[in-house]
């Protein structure tokens, strides 16, 4: 795949998630307790495996790519919880949210964690 359709996918994916985390009055309930938890989690790791794969933050085998889609992932779930605040969306932040955001984000973040271990060292 392109340079620029990944990076295509990647920005459509985060253009959904920004959606659906201030969608209005959204209210999920499930079988198990809080699994908004479990898709805060899930979401936020495919948002930085995306990220991480669509080489827009940089080279792909680079520990700094890494760092820089951990910290703006780690940012972007809390400002997508502060931004919940907003009465008006009639939603609710929490810190455990942040949290399964953030874990998710780091766990997403596994390829390329291996992609950096494979790389050649230079001299």
């Amino acid at each position: 795949m392109s340079a620029r359709a990944r990076a295509g996918v990647f920005l459509l994916y985060l253009l959904a998630t920004l959606v659906a985390l201030l969608w209005p009055q959204l209210r999920i309930d499930g079988p198990i307790p809080r699994p908004d938890l479990w898709i805060h989690f899930a979401c936020f790791g495919l948002l930085s495996l995306l990220a991480w794969w669509s080489g827009l933050f940089g080279p792909r085998d680079r520990w700094r790519t890494l760092g820089v889609v951990l910290a703006l992932g780690v940012a972007y779930g809390g400002c997508t919880e502060l931004l919940q605040l907003i009465p008006a969306l009639g939603r609710t932040a929490a810190l455990d949210d942040w949290a399964a955001d953030s874990v998710g984000v780091a766990l997403g973040l596994i390829p390329g964690l291996v992609c950096c271990l494979r790389r050649p060292r230079s001299r």
